[in-house]
């Protein structure tokens, strides 16, 4: 048997058997398997032809798409529930495009009206409601300034005057008959005379005039206070 595409042997050249060489050529394809190629590739061109025009009419279809109407629900309850509350919503009425509405004007004044009431002294106008009346009242004015009592800064002299008593003296500037004996001479409670100068002090206490080798602990233990005081007081 002799195979296609096998050389000839050279019988001269060679006493020996021949190897036989098989040939590499390839088979028909069959016509089932080009009709099936074929298929796949026009499936193929037409899936990315729809892909592609769905990709286009998206945005349209999304810009055609019209919104439903929206209502706005009031839930409100007005019967307690031991359990749980359950509420009837209430749909809010909605105006229609053709429904009018009615809408209230305060009413103005006209600006000759309003210049004209401007210019119509007050007690002009007639109200018919006395309560309506514009009453305007003038401030009040007091001829005399009142000067309130004001403490004395500091020890005055008082000319005694006849009929005068300490007592007297006492009660005409707030003090006690005692600030008046202990502000003055031991003499003034034998008897004043009119023309005499007292000292009067601003304040309860007493007057002394202090000696030229007295301390302020010396006279606080002569009055029988305590040496601060002396020398907080305002008057020293």
């Amino acid at each position: 048997m002799q195979f296609p595409h096998e050389p000839t042997p050279d019988h001269l050249a060679d006493t020996g058997p021949s190897r036989a060489v098989q040939a590499n050529y390839r088979q028909p394809v069959g016509g089932c398997r080009r009709t099936m190629g074929c298929v796949s590739l026009i499936g193929a061109v037409a899936l990315t032809v729809g892909a592609a025009m769905l990709l286009l009419t998206m945005p349209s279809a999304e810009v055609a798409q019209t919104p439903a109407a929206t209502q706005i629900v009031v839930v409100t309850s007005d019967a307690p529930s031991s359990d749980a509350p359950t509420a009837q919503p209430q749909i809010a009425p909605t105006a229609a495009p053709g429904d009018s509405q009615l809408i209230s004007v305060l009413p103005t004044i006209a600006p000759d009206e309003m210049f004209s009431l401007l210019m119509t002294p007050v007690a002009a106008l007639d109200f018919e409601n006395p309560a309506d009346r514009i009453q305007i009242a003038a401030p009040l004015y007091e001829p005399f300034t009142i000067i309130p009592d004001r403490p004395r800064g500091g020890v005055i002299q008082y000319e005694v005057q006849s009929g005068d008593t300490i007592f007297r003296i006492a009660e005409l500037f707030g003090l006690k008959p005692e600030s008046i004996a202990w502000a003055n001479e031991r003499s003034i409670i034998g008897g004043l005379r009119p023309g005499r100068m007292i000292n009067i002090l601003p304040v309860d206490g007493v007057y002394y005039t202090v000696s030229q080798d007295e301390t302020i602990q010396s006279v606080a233990n002569r009055f029988r206070v305590e040496p601060y005081t002396i020398i907080d007081s305002e008057y020293n």
